[in-house]
């Protein structure tokens, strides 16, 4: 009998197409993850702190301040200033002229202050500054040197003392505030002051005019 032909076995290798290939497994070192992760945390940190305090400067930081410089300034003083005696008369930059009459301590002021005295006797606290205080009483008249209508006001009259020391009128006798003067008018009006008992020299200010006069 003729001889069966031997089956040679397939020796190639079969490849499942279908099976996906596997990875090969990566081993980290334990040291090397451990201080991988404390570096991460360092990190964060250092980014924390460093936000915090940035933004704690950036709130109390100030805004510059333009830099100024004071100077001592003085009040100012009228020009050309004219001046003259009680009983003269003084013109001034306006056209209106003024002549100072008299002057005195107003009287029924006075008698007030010498029937409070034994009251203030014993009652010191209460009369500081009262009984060392008289109403000064200026007679001024005024007259308009110009050919225009002016007018003027009671409250621009001043007074200072032989220290500098200035008054302004804090009573008016029978007088009303702004006043209004025809060419070649003449008024008279009286303005007071309240001022130290013991001064004596004085000067009236109104507008440029300086008017010195004294007391008994």
């Amino acid at each position: 009998m003729p001889e069966e032909p031997t089956s040679t076995p397939n020796l190639s290798p079969t490849i499942d197409l279908n099976k996906k290939a596997s990875s090969p497994n990566v081993v980290i070192p334990k040291k090397k993850l451990i201080w991988g992760s404390v570096a991460l945390v360092v990190l964060i940190l250092l980014a924390f702190v460093g936000s915090y305090f940035l933004g704690k400067a950036a709130n109390n930081t100030k805004p510059e301040l333009e830099k100024t410089t004071k100077v001592a300034t003085k009040s100012a003083t009228p020009a050309n200033v004219v001046k003259g005696v009680m009983g003269e008369e003084v013109e001034t930059s306006s056209g209106l002229s003024l002549t100072v009459e008299s002057a005195a301590k107003d009287q029924a002021y006075e008698a007030q202050k010498d029937e409070s005295r034994p009251y203030y006797a014993t009652h010191s606290a209460e009369g500081v500054g009262y009984l060392d205080q008289s109403l000064l009483n200026v007679k001024v008249a005024l007259r308009n040197k110009k050919t225009n209508p002016l007018s003027f006001y009671t409250s621009s009259f001043r007074l200072k003392d032989s220290e500098d020391n200035q008054y302004t009128t804090g009573f008016e006798s029978g007088a009303k505030v702004v006043y209004g003067l025809n060419p070649g008018e003449t008024t008279k009006i009286t303005v007071s002051f309240q001022v130290p008992s013991n001064e004596t020299q004085y000067k009236l200010i109104y507008d440029n005019a300086e008017i010195h006069f004294s007391i008994p």
